[in-house]
């Protein structure tokens, strides 16, 4: 009973402080607020709650095979624009990138990015990637982990790890997408293996070949592709740690790799939880701080568990203990429902291009939606 009262004074307040906005922020009036600045190096307090377009560049070489979220890439191209709200959530998690990169020789520095559903973390993740390719850094992106598990390509019985089994349809997807985000890097002489991978009796990637003819081994050699995305993990490492490149390594849902079930099936049909599978040990081995020159950013999701674990988006209890200690010690960034201004900028943006066309609704909106971003995006679709 009494949190529930918390929440309708809470809900009360909300109502009580845009009724004293309403004279101001009625339908048509207020403008959309923007920056001129694109790159997300450079934003700072001053843009913030403001709206700036995602370069189509940016756009096609970090993100054509996956990372932007369903409802914002809806958005896009509905209103012919991808608009990014610049949040102090952001500026935040790109502020302390910037002091982690001036440190050369130390173990990576963790970040874990949580919230409730649709508030905005997948964003945030974006924000950050263009970060690390303005700035020239290797990306190891994971756009959407809980894909891997609950739609799985193919799933076979692995050759080299006991026990364990390979998805190698969806290695060498995401192999692609490694290959098309780090497409100017690779062409670097510097970037080379350090030792002979053998496949099988006929085939194997010798020492000091270009990492670039690894990625592509693995995307055409679907079959190998588990054990070569394991061995582009441990490339890079020592890569980063020799001080080669400087690596940003980002994962969207790191909690699902912790639950107990999938839908992965091998040949004899039996169920396989994440734990099990290849690509698991390789992400898990990859976000442990026994390397240097690199950044790691983790995105957890309610969503990524399973339902009857989405009750809060603290990390502790989406992770649980084991997930908790995988990634321990990191800094905590937290993505909040919109602020007031967040809230109405986005509904002038909406109003601009006509997707919100009734009148003195404000109110209504904030009160239903509670100011979570998706939320209103969706309500607004059906006024």
């Amino acid at each position: 009973m009494a949190l529930n009262a918390v929440r309708q004074l809470r809900q009360l307040n909300i109502v009580r402080h845009l009724s004293t906005a309403a004279p101001e922020l009625k339908y048509g009036d207020a403008q959309v607020r923007r920056t001129q600045e694109t790159r997300a190096s450079n934003h700072s307090k001053s843009d913030l709650y403001k709206f700036y377009t995602l370069p189509e560049e940016v756009k096609s070489s970090l993100f054509e095979l996956g990372g932007v979220p369903k409802v914002f890439k809806e958005q896009s191209q509905i209103f012919n624009e991808s608009a990014i709200l610049v949040r102090s959530c952001m500026i935040e998690l790109v502020g302390y990138l910037k002091q982690a990169d001036k440190l050369d020789g130390v173990p990576c520095t963790r970040f874990v990015v949580y919230g409730e559903f649709g508030v905005g973390k997948s964003l945030t993740l974006m924000h950050a990637l263009q970060y690390a390719q303005e700035n020239g850094q290797l990306i190891v992106h994971i756009p959407w982990a809980l894909k891997w598990f609950a739609y799985p390509k193919e799933v076979s019985l692995s050759t080299t790890k006991e026990g364990m089994v390979d998805l190698n349809i969806d290695a060498a997807m995401w192999l692609r997408h490694f290959q098309l985000q780090n497409k100017k890097l690779l062409e670097d002489p510097k970037f080379v293996i350090s030792h002979e991978y053998i496949w099988s009796a006929r085939e194997k990637s010798e020492a000091n070949i270009p990492l670039k003819e690894l990625v592509e081994h693995g995307i055409s050699r679907v079959k190998y592709a588990s054990d070569v995305v394991d061995a582009l993990f441990q490339e890079i490492k020592k890569l980063s740690t020799q001080g080669v490149c400087r690596t940003f390594v980002c994962v969207d849902g790191y909690n699902c790799f912790f639950t107990e079930h999938s839908n992965c099936r091998p040949e004899d049909k039996s169920k396989v939880p994440p734990s099990r599978v290849t690509l698991t040990q390789s992400v898990i081995n990859l976000v442990q701080s026994d390397w240097s020159n690199g950044s790691i950013v983790l995105g957890l999701s309610p969503r990524a568990n399973l339902p009857d674990r989405r009750a809060s988006p603290l990390p502790l209890y989406l992770l649980k203990k084991e997930g908790f200690e995988s990634i321990d010690p990191f800094i905590p960034i937290y993505v909040p429902e919109l602020n007031d201004e967040e809230f109405h900028n986005l509904l002038n943006l909406y109003e601009s291009k006509q997707w919100l066309q009734l009148k003195n609704v404000r109110n209504e909106i904030a009160f239903i939606t509670k100011q979570v971003a998706q939320k209103v995006y969706e309500y607004c679709t059906y006024k």
